[in-house]
């Protein structure tokens, strides 16, 4: 996927840049709640 990004750069390719990016974004988001998840499963386990 960031080669995705660089090739738009590269290329000045606006569409591919801000759809890559935008996937880029959301994956990073869904990554984020996943691990605040089970972040806080370990709080309450660990009774912290």
């Amino acid at each position: 996927m960031g080669q995705s990004i660089y090739g738009a750069l590269a290329k000045a390719d606006m569409g591919l840049g801000i759809t890559s990016g935008a996937a880029m974004a959301i994956l990073a988001l869904v990554a984020d709640r996943l691990v605040q998840g089970f972040a806080e499963e370990r709080r309450q386990a660990l009774g912290l």
